[in-house]
């Protein structure tokens, strides 16, 4: 008989000096780990928690083997929402990302999720629910999760649109395109030729010193688009991505093009490149020039990028948008799942939702009175305006002279 294989041990990383600690292990782990993404890297993670950690607790599990290496880690957090019998303690993946995931060596994947389920009931008590959100479909955590039988909810599931690259662009048009779109894209280069002739111009971005104007120029975009709607418009957002887009472009990773015509931007993307893929995080176009079909053709310069670097595939990350449908071929789905659900979790979530509703239906009500009240005092000033003026205030009629004018009663004025 074989020897039996050790558990690994467990610990939590708690401390922003221990995630700093792990650079080099972490790198090598991930190395190792199929699929990558750049939303697994420890500079993805520790650059998000620096930013965005606030009140949050560092509570990410580290597994090891019986020499002391790291053999898998789960990048989480801990963090608290409301107060008293209603707090509720989640546990949640660092940094936002799509595809998030466990980082596990290959041999030893079965065995470190199985460990980390262990640890996680051990410490059952400092902690209400495991919500991750935006776990890659198919990842083996899903399947131990739902393996523990009624502490496990049912996944929502993200689309993500993918799209494959072949070995070149005639290739693409062949096997990807759509007839419609292949016609749409030859019409737009034809009228963007004819109208503006040698006016466009495609920059990507090398330079260290141009990301902070690229990402502004991004985030102009953005607000015009979504009339100031938007996450890129917050100070904190534009710092964050300021820092982690001059790391991808240090490690090569980065992949930011800015369209113009006539000096002038009028689409952007902000991608990644890494392990073989594009990972396109944000496109952003100028709705005055959408006639022009500017962020197709952007998109058009982008893929043919890709596919001359090798890329086999153009991943549109979460959202279901129709001009990623345009181009896509494929879906490739996140899921969020749930574990630990209990009592206390469902209560609390189900008073979070009617206050948010009682919120909603607040708003509706006021904006309504709120309308109501502002007619009502329209009305009121035309109906003073129209009412006659006193004698004294008006001006003698032509057609009979003062002498001969019919008394009338005196009318006091509304007050204002």
């Amino acid at each position: 008989m074989g020897a039996r294989r050790e558990s690994p041990i467990v610990n939590v990383i708690e401390t922003a000096a221990e995630l700093e600690s792990l650079r080099e292990p972490w790198s090598d782990l991930l190395a190792e780990d199929r699929p990558r993404t750049p939303f697994l890297t420890w500079e993805w993670m520790s650059t998000w928690w620096r930013h965005f950690g606030g009140d949050r607790r560092l509570w990410i599990l580290a597994a090891r083997d019986r020499h002391g290496d790291l053999i898998g880690l789960a990048p989480w957090m801990l963090s608290t929402r409301g107060a008293g019998p209603w707090k509720i303690r989640r546990i949640s993946f660092i940094g936002d990302g799509d595809h998030a995931d466990i980082l596990a060596r290959p041999e030893e994947r079965d065995a470190v999720i199985a460990s980390f389920l262990r640890f996680l009931d051990d410490r059952r008590p400092e902690w209400d629910v495991l919500d991750l959100e935006r776990v890659k479909q198919g990842s083996d955590l899903i399947a131990h999760l739902a393996a523990s039988g009624p502490l496990y909810a049912a996944p929502c599931v993200v689309p993500c649109p993918l799209v494959p690259l072949p070995e070149d662009w005639p290739s693409f048009e062949a096997r990807v395109l759509s007839q419609k779109m292949q016609k749409k894209l030859r019409y737009a280069a034809r009228r963007l030729d004819r109208e503006h002739p040698g006016e466009m111009t495609l920059r990507r971005i090398e330079d260290p010193a141009e990301i902070g104007s690229a990402l502004e120029t991004l985030a102009s975009l953005s607000r015009k688009r979504w009339d100031r709607r938007t996450c890129f418009g917050t100070p904190g957002f534009i710092a964050f991505h300021r820092e982690i887009a001059a790391l991808s472009l240090a490690r090569g990773w980065l992949r930011f093009f800015v369209l113009e015509l006539r000096g002038i931007p009028v689409a952007a993307t902000y991608c990644f490149a890494y392990d073989g893929e594009y990972h396109a995080y944000q496109l952003c176009i100028d709705r005055e020039w959408a006639a022009l079909n500017v962020g197709h053709l952007l998109v058009q310069h982008v893929i043919e990028e890709a596919i001359r670097e090798g890329a086999s595939a153009f991943d549109y990350l979460r959202g279901a948008e129709r001009y990623k449908r345009d181009w896509a071929s494929a879906i490739r789905a996140d899921v969020r799942v749930l574990y630990g659900l209990n009592g206390k979790v469902h209560i609390a979530w189900a008073l979070a939702a009617l206050g948010f509703a009682a919120k909603t239906i607040g708003k509706s009500i006021l904006g309504r009175w709120r309308g109501r009240r502002g007619r009502a005092r329209e009305e009121a000033e035309g109906q003073a305006q129209a009412q006659p003026q006193p004698q004294s205030e008006r001006s003698p009629s032509p057609a009979r002279s003062r002498k001969h004018a019919r008394p009338i009663r005196s009318q006091a004025l509304p007050s204002p």
